[in-house]
């Protein structure tokens, strides 16, 4: 706990998202709180894809945080606000002549989650 699964349009630099990650992991150490060993997060870049009319300076990133149950909805909504802006302060200038859409959820991890380390 947490999962994190970025799903980015391939017009989106995921080389940039990459050096997101270090700093979203250190954010939901402290917002959740949890352990920094149990953050693990992917980002899949998406070849097929349409945005409105397809137009190609039209972008997506979607950010999909699992967690365990427990936390009320306005810290939720707070972290997903959060999550969201902070995206976008650190793509910001990668991509000026782009007009990239960020969203974020946040859900809870099925009862049946379980994790083992080996």
């Amino acid at each position: 706990m947490p999962q994190v699964f970025i799903d980015h349009s391939d017009n989106v630099n995921g080389t940039h998202l990459t050096s997101f990650l270090p700093i979203l992991h250190a954010f939901l150490v402290e917002s959740l709180p949890t352990e920094l060993s149990s953050c693990k997060s992917r980002i899949i870049s998406h070849q097929n894809y349409l945005i409105a009319d397809g137009n190609p300076r039209l972008g997506f990133i979607h950010v999909d945080v699992r967690i365990l149950p427990g936390r009320d909805e306005e810290r939720i909504k707070t972290l997903a606000k959060t999550i969201s802006t902070m995206i976008a302060d650190h793509l910001k200038d990668v991509h000026p002549e782009m007009e990239t859409q960020i969203s974020v959820a946040i859900d809870d991890l099925p009862l049946s989650y379980c994790k083992v380390s080996v």
